[in-house]
């Protein structure tokens, strides 16, 4: 037990260091845990700190305490112990012309401050990145601010999963950045193990790297701790966060669980923008096939079908664009389009400039060949160079300039008709596996195309034939073109149905009207059966329709079977089948019958059956008709699986909000808690300390309590503003007149002790929300009253005006007061998360009103701006679309 009446052991009994120094900072004092903690010995009395412990002399608490001894005044400050490597809050009292200095660790309350407000950074601005780069970029500037780091670099895996790309880095020189941009994923480093193997990698210090990563240790860049985190979202692993330190990092429990936090608000904004990105690269690519369709379908000219197509696909998918047809041994350019009209000369030079045979290795001649995608998603100085024929050709090639490249055949039927070319030369980015994919597709369309283009020369040169032979059939075929062109025109419809049998009882309407008497049927197979989906027109006789209704067996209807098996239209000329479930006399009235299998992109759904009841040759006129139906069919069938997938995407976008609104919840709490407890304790501890506080306890109580005040305001506002980014929008028309009566009303304003004057002028009607409005009013108003208060009279005016409808139509909301103002040099920051252009203690606020203002203008398609000369007021203005 400690002797009550010995001083020093009841000093030595103190947890805390405890030590006393004379004037000239020698010490004359040290606790038992301060011998313990700093590695002193007792012969550390009567020398000086600087002599004992140097590095506590070069930290930034020696000038404070120093200060404090000369003035021989009391000190109270927090500071980061270089000695104990942790952070400390230090109360130095005068004694005896010298200080007895307490110090106390707060090391795990500073870390948890920090990496809460760490989080809070990283999280606020993560959540306005829309793409990845934009992610990256924000990462790499924001972390190391937040956690002190050096160098931070956010890698990504490739397509492939084998090489990692750089997307963004800080902290590295020119030639470093250049060695990082691209690696293996068997690099000896821990970004790649971390990629590699999902698990983080912490590095405490350089005899740790040298051990395990002596790839890491740079003389240039003499790091002490490296850490590097996986970005993964549920089990998938797609890049890594790599960390280097300046000092050697403990990573302690606490240290680990924060960097883990960092990299899963990382990899979740990563994973948010990937589906964005998707969600509009598929609404984009949507979109763009609708319009190839529509324009592939507008003629079936040859030439006219390819320069549309290249046309299309430049700018939207390509700096430029080519498409190859054979011609002999050798491979023709029959189009060709470059976003750059300067440069169309030099690319039909470059493209043509030697002949490329069918039997040539690579590019075009190697994709008609084989049927499928030269794909090269990075091109290089060194491929350019390898493909010059020579030295003004590969000049050429580089002026021309070759960034991502993909050649996708052009297949109708099976057989490959031709070569579409896409490069990227003008732009920073590459092709990737969507891209591949969305290139195919159209290149399969275009192949339709194509080959209805020919089939329609080759008929029109029949036609020709017919004409120049037989009169009376010239007649026939040109009714069958221009019912054939009249299709064109009908099938326009199938572009507003998604439902498939109504789309396919649609196609069957036209058909019927542009064949001779006839039915058509389709069926789909259920239980191993042919079963009837829809039926247009007029069937033998009503048994007929009951067996088909009851379905025939499937591998017992070969103009069933065979069309569907083979994916390939079945025509019969003359329809002689061995009914088992129907009347003979019944089924001989069906004369001549084409299937046609119905499906979309490489999926089937059934068969369709047109039968005559008068005996019929079909020719390649009808087969072109039919055929041309079917195509119509399939591409309304894909773009209605295409709404399908759209909205599948859809729901997983929102799963993804869903899981970030959650995360949001579970901070808030944790964030919430903490604050709830340190505001309770501290008012149970000025309760149990009563009237009679001591001085030095009473300002320490004070801080806390208006400390712990401050940063709920500011979790609480924090937590509005993202509900407010994400609440739904109710238009309406909102009358402006109520809305500023109610925001007066809002704020109270008989707090201030002096009376406003108003100067409010007739306000318009706007459409908006009125909840989000009458938010920005209050803002607004707010602070136009409290940078006002300290004039002799407040005033504060707002009125609006409206701009000529030839103009972009829109009410612009002016509130201007007389109140301090603000310098115009720092207006870049006034609406800003957290933005403060004046001292706390001159006017409060969380620092979040002015953000919100401009969160919920955007939202409305509006915009938001400030003029102000100091000492003068400031003015406000408001943009909202009329």
């Amino acid at each position: 037990m400690t002797d009550p009446n010995n001083p020093t052991a009841l000093l030595d009994a103190i947890q805390d260091v405890l030590y006393a120094v004379d004037q000239e900072f020698r010490f004359t004092f040290i606790n038992a845990a301060a011998q313990r903690t700093l590695n002193l010995t007792p012969d550390a009395l009567g020398r000086t700190l600087s002599e004992v412990l140097p590095q506590a002399a070069t930290g930034q608490g020696y000038p404070l305490l120093l200060r404090a001894i000369q003035e021989q005044r009391p000190t109270h400050f927090e500071v980061y112990s270089p000695v104990r490597r942790r952070w400390i809050r230090v109360d130095a009292y005068p004694w005896n012309g010298g200080l007895i200095v307490y110090q106390h660790d707060i090391h795990e309350r500073h870390q948890a401050e920090e990496h809460a407000r760490a989080l809070t950074t990283v999280s606020m601005h993560l959540q306005h990145a829309v793409t990845p780069r934009e992610v990256a970029s924000l990462l790499v500037q924001v972390v190391p601010a937040a956690l002190g780091a050096e160098v931070v670099v956010v890698a990504l895996l490739d397509e492939d999963g084998e090489q990692m790309r750089s997307v963004a880095a800080t902290g590295l020189d020119e030639g470093q950045q250049r060695r990082w941009s691209e690696f293996p994923l068997t690099a000896p480093v821990p970004i790649a193990v971390t990629a590699r193997e999902g698990r983080a990698v912490f590095v405490p210090t350089r005899e740790d790297a040298r051990r395990d990563y002596p790839a890491l240790l740079n003389a240039i860049h003499p790091h002490e701790a490296w850490a590097a985190l996986p970005l993964r979202v549920e089990d998938r692993t797609f890049g890594g966060l790599g960390l280097s330190f300046p000092t050697p990092r403990l990573f302690d429990e606490a240290e680990r669980a924060f960097l883990h936090a960092v990299a899963a608000q990382a990899a979740q904004a990563l994973e948010r923008v990937r589906l964005l990105e998707a969600e509009s690269r598929a609404r984009e690519y949507g979109a763009f096939l609708t319009r190839a369709s529509g324009e592939l379908a507008a003629s079936l000219d040859l030439p006219t079908t390819l320069k549309n197509l290249t046309r299309l696909a430049v700018p939207d998918l390509a700096d430029w664009c080519a498409v190859y047809v054979p011609d002999g041994e050798e491979l023709r350019v029959l189009a060709m389009a470059h976003q750059d009209p300067a440069k169309v000369e030099l690319l039909r030079d470059t493209i043509t400039a030697v002949p490329l045979r069918l039997d040539a290795s690579g590019g075009a001649p190697q994709v008609l060949r084989t049927g499928e995608p030269f794909f090269v998603p990075v091109v290089t100085t060194a491929m350019i160079d390898a493909l010059g024929r020579d030295p003004q050709h590969t000049r050429q090639l580089h002026t021309l300039g070759l960034r991502s490249y993909m050649g996708v055949p052009m297949v109708a039927h099976g057989h490959t008709l031709g070569v579409l070319a896409f490069a990227l030369a003008e732009t920073e980015r590459h092709y990737d596996a969507e891209d591949l994919k969305f290139a195919l597709e159209l290149a399969r369309r275009a192949g339709v195309a194509l080959d209805h283009a020919r089939l329609y020369g080759e008929a029109q040169a029949w036609a020709a034939t017919l004409e120049r032979t037989v009169a009376d059939r010239t007649a026939e075929l040109a009714a069958r073109t221009r019912a054939l062109e009249a299709f064109g025109v009908l099938s326009r419809d199938l572009a507003t149905e998604t439902d498939r049998v109504k789309l396919v009882t649609r196609a069957q309407e036209i058909l019927l009207s542009l064949l001779p008497h006839a039915v058509a049927a389709y069926f789909e197979q259920q239980a191993g059966r042919w079963k009837l989906r829809c039926l247009t027109g007029e069937l033998p006789d009503e048994a007929f329709k009951a067996a088909l209704e009851v379905g025939l067996e499937r591998g017992q209807a070969p103009s069933f079977d065979t069309p569907f098996d083979t994916n390939t239209p079945l025509y019969l000329n003359a329809f002689n089948p061995q009914p088992r479930h129907v009347r003979p006399e019944s089924v001989a009235q069906l004369k001549s019958v084409a299937s046609l299998p119905v499906g979309a992109g490489e999926h089937l759904y059934g068969v369709l059956v047109i039968a005559l009841y008068e005996q019929h040759g079909w020719t390649a006129v009808d087969r072109v008709v039919l055929e041309t139906a079917l195509s119509k069919l399939r591409l309304a069938l894909e773009r209605a699986e295409a709404v399908e997938d759209l909205a599948r995407r859809t729901r997983e976008l929102e799963e993804v909000n869903a899981e970030l609104d959650a995360f949001t919840a579970t901070v808030s709490h944790d964030l919430r808690a903490p604050l709830r407890h340190l505001q309770s304790f501290s008012l149970l501890l000025r309760r149990a300390l009563g009237d009679e506080v001591p001085e030095r306890a009473l300002r320490p109580l004070g801080m806390i309590e208006s400390s712990s005040a401050r940063l709920s305001v500011l979790v609480e506002a924090l937590l509005s503003f993202a509900r407010m980014s994400r609440q739904a929008l109710r238009m309406q028309d909102v009358d402006l007149n109520d809305l500023v009566r109610l925001a007066v009303e809002d704020l109270h304003l008989d707090v201030t002790g002096q009376k406003v004057e108003w100067r409010i002028a007739p306000l318009p009607v706007v459409r908006g929300d009125a909840v989000l409005l009458r938010q920005v009013l209050v803002n607004l108003l707010g602070n136009a009253v409290k940078y006002s208060a300290g004039r002799e009279q407040p005033i504060v005016t707002v009125d609006a005006r409206e701009t000529p409808s030839e103009e972009s139509g829109e009410v612009v909301l002016r509130v201007q007061d007389n109140g301090v103002g603000y310098d115009p040099k720092l207006g870049d920051k006034l609406f800003g998360m957290f933005a403060r252009l004046h001292r706390v203690d001159e006017y409060e606020g969380s620092g979040i009103g002015l953000a919100t203002v401009r969160r919920v203008v955007q939202r409305h398609g509006g915009r938001v701006w400030a003029q102000s000369t100091p000492g003068e007021g400031a003015t406000f203005y408001v943009a909202l679309p009329r």
